[in-house]
Order: C-alpha cells, then sequence, then structure tokens
C-alpha cells in the first residue's frame, strides 16, 4: 500500500496507528492492492518504527472488534516484529558488506579470491577450464583530476554495470580495489576468456 491507499496508507502517512470497530462503516477502508473485499469486522493497523525510522505497518484483523487488552497486545507484537525485521536488514547489510564493495555492489577482493578457490578446485576435479580476466580503467586519475571524486565514483558504477551486463550469473564480477576490476569466468577457456574480454574492452 502507498500512503494514500485505505487504512494502511493513512498509518503509514501519519505514523499513528488505527483500530476500526467495523470496516463496512470506514470509508479509508479497501481491500488489498486497493480491491474492496468481502471481509467485515474489526481491523487494525500499527505502524512498525525502530526510532525514528519507519519501516513498514502491521495489520491485524478478526471478526469482532478489538478489545482495549488485544490492542495492547497487537501493539506489543507490533513492537517485537519491528525489532525483528530493523534486526535482520542491519544483518543484511553486514552479510552484503562482507562480500560487497559498497560503491558498485560488485563482489569484492576478498570474496573472489574465496570463490577462486572454490571454482579452481571443481575445475581441477571435473577438468574444466577456468579464466580470469584483469582490467583497470585507462587514466583514471585524469577522470577524478577533472571530475572530483564524485565523478570517478560515478564512472566506476557505470563500468561495474557494463561488466555485469556483458557476462553470464555464473561468472564473478569483483571490484580489487581503485579502479582495478576482476570477472572469473567459469568453464571458460582462454581463446573465449580473450573473445570475452576483447568484448568488454569495447
Amino acid at each position: 500500500f502507498t500512503e494514500d491507499e485505505g487504512v494502511v496508507g493513512r498509518v503509514l502517512r501519519t505514523g499513528k496507528q488505527a483500530v476500526v470497530d467495523d470496516v463496512g462503516t470506514d470509508p479509508d477502508w479497501t481491500g488489498y492492492k486497493g480491491r474492496r473485499s468481502s471481509f467485515r469486522g474489526g481491523f487494525a493497523a500499527f505502524p512498525l518504527t525502530y526510532g525514528e525510522r519507519g519501516l513498514g505497518v502491521l495489520t491485524f484483523s478478526r471478526p469482532t472488534p478489538f478489545s482495549r487488552e488485544s490492542v495492547s497486545l497487537c501493539q506489543a507484537v507490533s513492537n517485537l516484529v519491528a525489532v525483528a525485521v530493523q534486526n535482520a536488514r542491519l544483518y543484511e547489510r553486514t552479510l552484503m558488506l562482507a562480500t560487497r564493495d559498497e560503491l558498485t555492489r560488485l563482489y569484492n577482493r576478498r570474496h573472489l579470491l574465496v570463490a577462486l578457490d572454490n571454482e579452481w578446485e571443481r575445475a581441477r576435479r571435473f577438468g574444466d577450464p577456468l579464466s580470469v580476466i584483469l582490467m583497470d580503467i585507462d587514466r583514471f586519475k585524469d577522470i577524478n583530476d577533472a571530475h572530483g571524486h564524485l565523478g570517478g565514483d560515478e564512472v566506476l558504477r557505470r563500468v561495474a554495470r557494463l561488466l555485469l551486463d556483458n557476462v553470464r550469473d555464473t561468472d564473478y564480477v569483483a571490484r580489487m580495489g581503485g579502479d582495478e576490476f576482476a570477472v572469473l569466468l567459469t568453464r571458460t577457456n582462454w581463446e573465449n576468456a580473450l573473445r570475452r574480454a576483447e568484448t568488454l574492452d569495447k
């Protein structure tokens, strides 16, 4: 739901809980994704917040109105869910930072070296070819000097996007540091890797 859709949108917009005894009497009530529903009964929506940050809205419904005690219970559950959602987001971000370059979202050097060890063992066991392309951006220092580090960062992001768009899902693309990148090509012999390198160089 967006901020202008139904009771949930109102809670999302205002950050205040909403408890409706009978959804049939609330002009803001709307079913999922704007569809009117045949449901009749009590409805409660609670903002999920962590500090000043809004995370979403948790809703409850029942065939009869919510009592004061049930509203308190739902509020307590909402508080627990908000903490769990925030913790999950923090864990996901921590996990991402452990394997990804923060600027380009490519794999980082550490993760590529782990992947290289794994793919090397697999290639040796099954006799598959394995190739690595190493590259950097020509005159990258000139770009930084002319456009500043923000301009340089944008170039790095665009190069990362181009690399991702021109490799297979089974390949690994990593930023090794600075303007240096690496592509680990699984099941690829050196002739095909050379052709792929020439394609990326264009």
